[in-house]
């Protein structure tokens, strides 16, 4: 899915389930308050992006990239984060509920 079909998607409301989005660069990009269910993140690029109060259920973000991304009440339920890069990111009332996180 293009950058910029992700950001329409998410501006307009649509919950977006079961995709595989791995490998993908997403950086800079607005979606905040994306709502994404079982959806495969695995070693993208979403650095700078603004992704406040999305919510994140069963999503796999192992070797994925939040360099300096807008994180603030972002929600993160039962996603596997294994060397997920949050350096510089902006974290404020971040939940993480019951993931792993191994060498985040």
């Amino acid at each position: 899915m293009s950058p910029e079909l992700l950001s329409l998607a998410v501006a307009l409301g649509e919950a977006l389930e079961d995709r595989d989005l791995s490998g993908k660069s997403y950086t800079k990009l607005g979606m905040p308050g994306g709502v994404f269910s079982r959806v495969d993140f695995r070693n993208t690029d979403f650095s700078g992006s603004d992704l406040r109060e999305s919510v994140f259920d069963q999503c796999n973000f192992d070797g994925a990239n939040f360099s300096g991304a807008a994180l603030g009440r972002a929600t993160f339920n039962r996603c596997s984060l294994v060397e997920t890069c949050f350096e510089n990111a902006s974290l404020h009332a971040a939940v993480f509920n019951e993931c792993f996180m191994m060498r985040a």
